[in-house]
Formats: C-alpha cells, structure tokens, sequence
C-alpha cells in the first residue's frame, strides 16, 4: 500500500499561506518540488473583472477556471446562462488544498443564475471554480452520450488582485502511480483531495475510489479544465469506479477524490461524512 505523496505545483514568489490542517497534508509524503503550471495544467487563470464566455458540449458538463488572490480580500463570481440556454449554472469556490469556501446554485440575477457575492478569501493563494449544473455537478455523460444542446454561458470573477500569469499558479496534489494503491483522508476542512497523473492520448484508465466511510465521488479533469469523466457508485454499493475512460490528449490530469456532499462539507446541517479513502488507478 503506498501513501499519496504531495506536492505543490507552479511557481509563487511568496511563500503560500495555508491553514495547518493544509500544511498537514504533505507530511507523509517527501515535501514534494515545484513545478511550474505550464507544465501542469493550462487552465484558464482569470483577471480581475474579466468576463468568460464559454459553454459545455458534448459530454462535458463541468469545467475548471483559476485566479490568484490575498487574504482578506471579497471576491464576487457570477455563472449566467445564456438567453435560449436550458442551463441551470452551479458554481463552486475551492482552496488551493480542497477546501470548499463557497458554493451556489440559484442565487444570480437572472433566473437560475448563479453568484457567489463578496466571499472574503481565507488566506493567500491560488483558488479553483468549478462551473457546472444542478444536474451534473457530481455526475457526467457517458462516452456514447452527448448534450442534445450546447449550453452557453457567461462567467465572470471579480475583488481579487493576483495575477492571471500561469507561473504564479500553484494547488497542493497528490500523485497517482499505475498500479499502486493510495490513501487519503477527506476532511471537513479539506473535504476535496486533489490527485495528478500524466496521461497519453490513447491511453484507457480505470480509477476506482473506496472507504468504508462515506459516499465516494471521483472527478477526473483534463489539463485545460475540461472534465472528462465523473462518477458516483460505479464501483459497488457507494465506492466510485471509472472504467475504460479513453485520454484524448497528452497531459496531466487533475482528479478530485472526495465526498458526494463535499459541496456542504462547511454547513452546520451538512450531509457530509468524510473519512479514510483508497484511490487506484490503472492504465492499459
């Protein structure tokens, strides 16, 4: 049984503040190496006030953004759906080490619109979006499946002052090594943990994620952002299991292995467990 190894990917030139339970992440592993982002994902790193439009196709029905940002600082993201667009948008805020900062469904302007409205950052760092569904935000099109539409949209983040520069952008992750089991633990602080694997256009991967205590759900991104596969109870009762996941590109991709309620993992109320995990995953 090999434990995950973190590392911090990208380039900061100020050292990056993180919660202890953060930092606490890395100390099974050998401390890990920087990496600059370019190497690592090719995400889009979002300036202050710029406005995305953008749209999901096909079978993808979720995609990441990235921003830098400070302490203290009250950021605003809005998801708007276009005019003759059937999307209901749902967006969600993530730390650079998985923690949930914000989330929303229907709180926009617009009708099913989503905005998350002067969340104050917690520390120094580089933040995810994940821009979704209602409808797909834990779940994704199979291969043989497409959208009947595309879903347009219109995405803009504000308040924060850092840079869109890619060597500026850093996340902690774990690796995922063919064949080799790793473990992990999703926390209400840091419910959402982050694994990367290079990756070969042609290349069929299998990944499955179990614990026996709480209901797994596994994400699995491409380097631009574009998830690729997702899923919930694939691997038997409420463990996860993507199989046969064709990689159409060269790359690293990002997984996300976490909880099916991490989107509530910091309300009182929330249906969130966490706990001890497995990952694996395979490549034919």
């Amino acid at each position: 049984m090999k434990h995950n190894h973190h590392l911090i990917y990208g380039l900061f030139v100020v050292l990056l503040l993180l919660p202890l339970s953060a930092a606490a992440q890395t100390s099974s592993g050998s401390g890990g190496d920087a990496v600059a982002a370019e190497e690592v994902l090719t995400l889009p790193i979002l300036d202050p006030g710029e406005v995305i439009e953008d749209s999901f196709s096909g079978n993808v029905t979720a995609k990441l953004y990235a921003f830098n940002g400070l302490a203290g600082e009250r950021v605003t993201i809005s998801m708007t759906q276009d005019a003759d667009s059937s999307l209901d948008p749902y967006i969600v805020l993530l730390g650079p080490a998985g923690q949930v900062i914000a989330a929303d469904d229907d709180s926009g302007t617009e009708f099913l619109s989503s905005l998350i409205d002067g969340v104050e950052l917690p520390f120094d760092g580089s933040y995810f979006i994940l821009a979704s569904s209602y409808g797909f935000v834990n779940s994704f099109l199979r291969s043989n499946e497409e959208l009947e539409e595309d879903l347009a949209y219109t995405l803009t983040a504000a308040g924060f002052s850092g840079t869109s520069e890619t060597s500026s952008f850093r996340y902690l992750a774990g690796d995922l090594f063919p064949g080799e089991v790793t473990t992990g633990n999703s926390t209400a602080e840091e419910p959402v943990i982050f694994y990367v694997f290079n990756g070969r256009a042609g290349d069929v991967i299998d990944i499955t994620l179990t614990s026996d205590d709480f209901d797994t759900v596994l994400h699995v991104f491409a380097s631009g952002g574009e998830r690729i596969a997702a899923d919930d109870d694939g691997g038997g009762s409420t463990n996860s299991a993507l199989t046969g996941v064709e990689l159409t590109e060269d790359g690293v991709y990002l997984v996300f292995a976490t909880d099916l309620y991490f989107i509530d993992a910091v309300e009182e109320s929330s249906s969130f467990d966490g706990g001890m995990f497995e990952i694996t995953l395979e490549v034919r």
